[in-house]
């Protein structure tokens, strides 16, 4: 397309990819912007439009809880609600009171009796063990699973 100073210009758009460098992946899109013609002109018309370029903590526990208790999630919702947790953990414990237990469902935190931080160490439990056992896996410090459960004390 070719613009008014008569050169080539690809067209301005938004092209939706998959948040996966990103803080959090909640399935949700962010927005690129090509800025060839005019970048300061289409920044701020995002910036007018209130538009975010990224997820944001907000949108990601909202997601999170958003989720349906003790039912099962697909393979991409799982992995999502993993990476939620990674980052906010204290978030979801203490304030939506939900964690996944090691049947990758997300259960109400009353109703955890175990806790594990390596799943792979108990590959044959019970199902009804699986089921109230918090999956602490994907933090990275055991003192930080403590301190969130409240056991540092």
């Amino acid at each position: 397309m070719k613009g008014e100073d008569a050169l080539e210009h690809e067209p301005l758009g938004v092209r939706p990819r998959a948040v996966e460098e990103d803080a959090v992946a909640t399935g949700c899109a962010v927005r690129q912007v090509h800025m060839r013609p005019q970048p300061r002109i289409v920044a701020a018309l995002w910036d007018k439009m209130k538009l975010q370029s990224q997820p944001s903590a907000a949108d990601a526990l909202h997601w999170f809880e958003s989720l349906p208790l003790d039912s099962s999630l697909s393979e991409g919702e799982r992995s999502a609600a993993r990476k939620v947790l990674t980052f906010y953990p204290e978030n979801v414990w203490n304030e939506q009171v939900r964690w996944l237990n090691l049947q990758g469902k997300v259960i109400r935190k009353a109703d955890f009796r175990f806790g594990c931080l390596d799943p792979r160490a108990f590959p044959g439990l019970f199902a009804g063990i699986r089921s109230q056992t918090a999956d602490f896996s994907m933090l990275t410090r055991k003192v930080r699973v403590l301190g969130l459960i409240g056991l540092n004390r």
